[in-house]
């Protein structure tokens, strides 16, 4: 690292926290919003509990004239998988959650660049926000799973395929996958972590 970038590190040593805080507050907020708006049943049917068989059907008809809405509850992980065992994906949840977030504190914190923090950002942002519906399905009356939205009929092009249903937790985890993904591919070796927390601390 060249003078003149270690002045920049040195003068803005915020950056990188400031950046990771804020996509991850981001990426959480847009994606528990949204599904508040999408889920929020019409006012003529708002006595109607999330338990019952008829909440989604009521929704779906409400979301009917836009086609890429298809409110979904999603009682597995990505693309429905351990549907049948919810108890086993919360347990990885409550797990995974603190793993990538720890990581993240003892590894991703140290590099300068700042994709690998928008990466880290992204996912724990959209982790956070489907741990939200998993676990308030353990401590109250929940939705069961998680709330998917986000729909894609590949009919109208032609392909015989329709995309699971997502969120934007989802689209956070992906991107950010995608993003750790290049950017471990284009970094060049870097320090030790405790020769990086000596440097920052100079």
């Amino acid at each position: 690292m060249n003078d003149s970038s270690a002045d920049i590190h040195h003068k803005h040593p915020w950056q990188r926290p400031l950046l990771f805080t804020s996509v991850c507050l981001i990426t959480l907020i847009a994606d528990l919003l949204t599904k508040w708006w999408v889920f929020l049943l019409p006012e003529k049917a708002q006595h109607i509990d999330s338990s019952h068989e008829a909440w989604l059907w009521i929704l779906r008809d409400h979301w009917a004239d836009i086609v890429w809405v298809y409110p979904a509850i999603n009682k597995g992980a990505a693309f429905s998988i351990g549907s049948g065992t919810p108890w086993l994906i919360i347990a990885l949840t409550v797990l995974l959650v603190p793993g990538v977030s720890a990581y993240y504190w003892l590894q991703v914190r140290f590099i300068k660049r700042p994709w690998e923090h928008l990466a880290f950002a992204l996912i724990i942002g959209g982790a956070l926000g489907n741990a939200w519906d998993r676990l308030i399905s353990v401590v109250a009356t929940g939705y069961g799973g998680v709330r998917d939205f986000i729909h894609f009929d590949f009919n109208w092009v032609g392909f015989d395929y329709v995309w699971p249903t997502f969120n934007i937790a989802d689209c956070g985890i992906t991107i950010g996958a995608a993003i750790a993904i290049v950017a471990s591919l284009t970094a060049k070796p870097s320090q030790s972590p405790a020769k990086a927390l000596q440097d920052t601390s100079a």
